[in-house]
């Protein structure tokens, strides 16, 4: 089910979405589109909620004011019903600030979401943003609740850097005597002992405050160095999924690292962070994987990353970079260890391809041409030979059937007077019929009866009779169809004629020199971005791409589904899965899940997201053959191609734009004196009595 187009709150009125704010697994964010209320948030379900969440629900929005609700914590304050007045959402106020950008957690995580929503987020805005994280997570446990499914959802971030905690309605909350448990939790924010708990995420638990410490401090490690703390790459073998690299504490970063375990290289190192939040670190993964409560709580998370802000300044290569004094610059070291073979430019391609793109710069463009093709005067053309034989003399065909139809008509009146003479013995009788006859030629064409079927009828059999009188054979016949063979054929050739003249017309609108100028020109750009790509190892990218997602489409096969395995997942679940050929990540696609039930759908999406965004690809894994061979290959392409933009480039400097131009309108004057040649001949025919 998808999220429903119309929404209303209690009394009925419709209530307008706005621009999406983030998406969940359960429930999309949406502004409100009415201006005329004050900021708000429309929390809006995809698939109607279970019984328990909808009076989870009804009791969180029938207090008025709720107890111990930090101002960084958005509160829902009325429902939202679909047409058939089921809950469908939540409205939420939203403070000021929130009218400028906002967006969730993730935009923030990933670095190519990042650079779209968040352009101006440099390590800084990120450490403060993670300060404010461990904030609002402090202040709602001061308040006796917990988030229990942390995920980064439940996290809005603005522009400006502000934090807000959403979703309340899947927290832990403790509203007088009553605790609400929250949804299950997803696998990569949930830590060793509550793996062990059990199997069944369908039965909702109570939640520890070690368990959100735990999800605190993977959101604040993503948010820092871009990866998650138990992803990296195996020496050997296939690298453990979330599940079991938490489960096995396989802290990549760790003092003591996993043996054969390491960061993916070119990644952003750990020893960048400040002493003090590497120690925060170490507590949250390392020795909290034995005892939770070793964990570090929001507020040391805050003064932690507060001193590690006031400690950020420029660094002395690069002073666009920001790095902790006394510690490397994260950049700087991720650029030095990342492969270079792959994103290197090959300088001296590129300062050339760019040396002949300022030459074709250069380049003048073509006045406008005349938006309807003009036509160059040809001279006149002799009047068309009609190739037609000698006349004979005497009577021809159209003279003597014209003949034939007079005398036949004067022999049918003859007979039909002499018919009404010989009945009525009078001379004044003998005028009825054409009488009769100019009656139904004028004044009778308005009565009932058919004098025009009658003229036809008359007419149709006049002409068969005429065509059986007048002679088939003779010099005249011939001659008759000679002239009408030689009509046709100037016809066909008028028509091809015309059709020439309008394919010169379009053809003039395809190659006049502003349109041959510019189809040049973007053809040549076209080779210059080819050559900047074959510089840049634009085979070798696609040489990485391939790799990466072979390798990944490996990890994911390996992540099997399993029941308790993933959010909402349960025996039958598991079985339904399996019945559509679902058993590991990898097989989870779109036209596999069509027949799942859609809240089931979505759970499988997003922990195969998830395990997306977990995976870690290492590029040592691609074998130097294939790298030494392509490298070769892009270099003699990138020399064979190189030299032929060079003599694409002369060719644009000097051609003459509207060389195409002068031709066609030649050809046209042409054409145009040859349909004139032809009218006239075609004139002539029709004049010709046969």
């Amino acid at each position: 089910m998808s999220a429903p187009s119309a929404l209303q709150d209690a009394y009925g009125s419709n209530v307008p979405q706005g621009r999406e704010v983030a998406r969940g697994r359960h429930a999309n964010l949406y502004l409100c589109a009415d201006s005329s209320l004050p900021p708000q948030l429309l929390k809006v379900y995809l698939s109607p909620p279970t019984s328990t969440q909808a009076r989870k629900v009804e009791g969180m929005v029938s207090q008025t004011a709720p107890p111990r609700i930090p101002s960084r914590v958005l509160w829902p304050t009325a429902p939202l019903y679909g047409s058939n007045r089921q809950l469908a959402g939540l409205v939420t106020p939203l403070p000021p600030e929130g009218l400028s950008h906002v967006a969730g957690l993730r935009a923030l995580l990933v670095p190519e979401l990042r650079r779209q929503q968040f352009p101006q987020a440099d390590w800084r805005f990120r450490v403060q943003v993670g300060e404010r994280l461990a904030q609002a997570f402090g202040d709602l446990h001061a308040c006796g609740h917990l988030m229990g499914d942390v995920r980064p959802e439940h996290v809005l971030v603005t522009d400006a850097g502000e934090v807000w905690l959403v979703g309340s309605d899947d927290y832990q909350l403790q509203l007088g005597e009553q605790v609400m448990t929250p949804l299950p939790s997803s696998a990569e924010y949930t830590p060793a002992e509550a793996q062990r708990q059990g199997t069944d995420t369908l039965v909702p638990r109570l939640h520890q405050p070690g368990e959100d410490f735990f999800g605190l401090a993977v959101l604040l490690f993503e948010l820092l160095l871009e990866r998650h703390p138990y992803a990296g790459v195996q020496v050997r073998g296939p690298a453990p999924g979330p599940v079991a690299a938490i489960a096995a504490g396989q802290f990549v970063d760790a003092a003591s690292p996993p043996p054969g375990l390491r960061a993916v290289p070119g990644s952003l190192p750990f020893a960048a962070l400040s002493p003090e939040v590497q120690a925060l670190f170490e507590r949250a993964f390392v020795a909290g994987h034995a005892d939770p409560q070793a964990r570090p709580s929001p507020q040391e998370w805050a003064s932690a990353l507060r001193e590690m802000a006031a400690a950020l300044h420029p660094c002395e290569q690069q002073p666009q970079h920001l790095r902790v004094r006394g510690q490397p610059c994260p950049e700087c070291v991720a650029a030095q260890q990342r492969p270079t073979e792959f994103d290197d430019d090959d300088t001296s391609v590129a300062d050339r391809v760019e040396k002949l793109w300022s030459d074709i710069m250069r380049v003048a463009s073509p006045p406008p041409s005349p938006t309807i093709a003009p036509v160059t005067e040809a001279p006149p053309l002799p009047s068309l030979k009609l190739g037609l034989p000698s006349r004979p003399k005497g009577m021809g065909h159209a003279q003597l059937e014209r003949l034939i139809a007079w005398v036949l008509r004067a022999l049918v009146l003859a007979v039909l007077m002499l018919a009404v003479w010989l009945v009525q013995r009078s001379f004044l009788a003998l005028l009825v019929v054409p009488g009769i006859i100019l009656f139904a030629l004028t004044l009778g064409r308005s009565f009932v009866v058919d004098w025009d079927g009658l003229i036809d009828r008359y007419e149709a059999w006049e002409k068969g009779l005429v065509r059986q009188l007048i002679p088939t054979g003779g010099q005249h016949q011939v001659y008759r169809q000679a002239v009408l063979a030689r009509r046709e054929e100037v016809k066909n050739e008028l028509s091809a004629l015309l059709a020439r003249r309008e394919e010169l017309r379009e053809r003039y609108q395809r190659e006049n020199a502003g349109a041959t100028f510019l189809r040049s020109h973007m053809e040549l750009e076209q080779r210059r971005n080819r050559l900047r790509d074959l510089g840049r190892g634009g085979g070798l990218r696609a040489l990485y791409t391939r790799w990466y997602e072979r390798s990944e489409r490996e990890f994911l096969a390996l992540q099997a589904l399993r029941s308790g395995g993933v959010p909402g997942v349960g025996p039958r679940e598991l079985s339904l899965a399996v019945a559509r050929g679902i058993r590991n990540a990898g097989e989870i696609e779109p036209d596999r899940l069509g027949t799942l039930p859609a809240p089931f759908a979505r759970e499988l999406m997003a922990w195969r997201q998830g395990l997306q965004d977990f995976f870690q690809f290492d590029p040592a894994q691609i074998p130097r053959g294939e790298i030494n061979e392509l490298q070769r290959h892009g270099e003699q392409q990138a020399r064979a191609e190189l030299q032929e933009f060079e003599e694409a480039v002369r060719a644009f400097s000097k051609t003459r734009w509207d060389r195409n131009e002068a031709e066609i309108s030649r050809e046209l004057g042409i054409v145009q004196r040859q349909i004139e040649q032809h009218r006239r001949a075609l004139k002539k025919l029709k004049k010709i009595e046969v």
